[in-house]
């Protein structure tokens, strides 16, 4: 137990709080910093996630399912109230007798 408490108190120290001041008070030459390593990973990467996407409209095509636009992948709560109003019906409900 005393190892479980030690290793979640250096965990939340180094891999939270630590990065979080980090990059509150020196935001600017932190993203500077990593740019350039995300960038190469972008590249690096790219051809796979390409290929990932290509196959996996091929199959959903397959199913006659058409590529999904970004606006329409996600929608927030408010997003999908406004768009469809009708599917927020409020129903009132009342208490039923229950026998057992």
């Amino acid at each position: 137990m005393l190892a479980f408490l030690i290793l979640t108190y250096f965990e939340v120290v180094v891999g939270e709080l630590v990065p979080k001041t980090f990059a509150i008070q020196i935001a600017e030459p932190m993203a500077l910093f990593f740019a350039r390593p995300i960038t190469i990973f972008y590249k690096m990467t790219y051809p796979l996630n390409w290929l990932l996407s290509r196959s996996s409209r091929v199959i959903t095509g397959l199913f006659g399912l058409k590529k999904v636009s970004e606006e329409d992948a996600a929608l927030s709560e408010a997003d999908f109230v406004w768009r469809y109003p009708r599917a927020f019906v409020v129903v009132k409900s009342r208490p039923q007798n229950i026998v057992i």
